[in-house]
């Protein structure tokens, strides 16, 4: 999770709150020819046989169904970036993303009572910050990149959606896959033939604003996207060897 916390740094997408969705094809485990060695191989999976289940509400119709959390009781020596204290998993695979793991540091675990209440207070946090962020702070907020869709996106996609006179399906599919459902529309729909000139123009600042937040093609919200996280870990054990 540091070295995750660093390439968020390094791409100016460090966060106070925030998630992580990582490429996770191949894994990082793998023999002297890079051939993934096992089922074991993959992150995902060697996260997983270390973690409980969990129960979660993150990315529902995304994620796997059955998500898993680490605990990580901090110590002098031994503690999370940002005063984490667990680790919550979840393996994704669909066409369009490919097969990658969500990776979400939270400040609360899930072993004693202690972090219930803690979860509970946060639920309701976050109940108020969609129904009055002006009062509560929005998930929005420049120190936050939550896998959550930003309302104006959607608000906007729904503006195009009616210029388009289309049903809600496409709608829908950008509620629940985010930023790669809106992007993967509009580039399939600029340059129609029937398109009048301005919903033309306003379909391609779109998209230009899905790119500006980077990955579009696999983004949901304003998570932390990783695509070589093989190539992280490998510099980060090296590193941490060379300084043992």
């Amino acid at each position: 999770l540091w070295a995750l916390m660093a390439i968020a740094k390094e791409k100016g997408e460090e966060f106070e709150e925030g998630s992580f969705i990582c490429k996770d094809e191949n894994g990082i485990c793998k023999d002297e020819n890079g051939i993934c060695k096992d089922e074991t191989g993959n992150l995902t999976t060697f996260l997983i046989a270390l973690a409980s289940t969990r129960p979660s509400s993150h990315l529902k119709g995304v994620a796997s169904a059955q998500h898993y959390g680490i605990d990580v009781v901090p110590t002098e020596h031994y503690f999370l970036p940002e005063h984490k204290r667990h680790v919550l998993l979840a393996s994704i695979y669909t066409p369009e993303l490919g097969r990658r793991i969500f990776i979400k540091p939270e400040n609360f675990g899930v072993s004693t009572s202690f972090d219930a209440l803690g979860h509970a207070v946060e639920y309701i946090q976050s109940l108020g910050r969609k129904m009055n962020p002006s009062l509560f702070g929005s998930d929005d907020a420049e120190n936050y990149r939550k896998e959550r869709v930003p309302q104006d996106l959607l608000k906007e996609f729904k503006d195009i959606l009616n210029d388009l006179d289309e049903d809600v399906t496409p709608y829908n599919d950008a509620k629940k896959f985010g930023v790669s459902a809106m992007y993967k529309f509009t580039k399939e729909r600029i340059g129609t033939n029937h398109l009048s000139h301005s919903v033309t123009d306003k379909m391609k600042q779109f998209q230009i604003k899905l790119e500006g937040m980077g990955n579009p093609e696999v983004r949901i919200g304003r998570e932390v996207i990783i695509d070589n996280l093989e190539d992280i870990c490998h510099k980060h054990f090296i590193e941490v060897a060379s300084a043992s």
